[in-house]
């Protein structure tokens, strides 16, 4: 008997290994991405590497791999402001959004697809 719960055991502990760890795509990752302003039918936002938005619209997000995030946006004199943070998965194509700022509310990024050059995700 003692022999079955130690082997369970050993069995259910090599079961957890960093490889059941979800893993952000690349080309996710280390890159700016800016909203377009376009949404997509279910409702997603539409993002790509390269800032379009006209003067008085702009956002954009930056995940990196070292767990780092950045957000882009217009400050309270619509002057760009960068706001950091920090980002962790919290499922299959959903990360938690934590800012630096403790006042600042964060958020989940639901990705529901990423190409070279466009990102549709939304915030939860």
């Amino acid at each position: 008997m003692r022999l079955f719960i130690a082997c369970s055991l050993a069995l259910a502990l090599g079961a957890c290994s960093k490889a059941d760890e979800v893993t952000p795509p690349a080309a996710l990752l280390d890159r700016e991405w800016f909203n377009t302003f376009q949404k997509t039918e279910a409702q997603y936002d539409v993002y790509t590497p390269t800032n379009s938005a006209v003067g008085w619209r702009y956002e954009g997000i930056r995940l990196n791999t070292d767990g780092t995030f950045l957000e882009h946006g217009l400050g309270p004199a619509d002057a760009p402001e960068t706001r950091p943070g920090t980002w962790e998965a919290a499922g299959s194509n959903t990360y938690r959004i934590q800012f630096t700022d403790a006042q600042r509310t964060g958020f989940v990024l639901e990705v529901k697809s990423v190409e070279d050059g466009r990102l549709v995700a939304r915030r939860q």
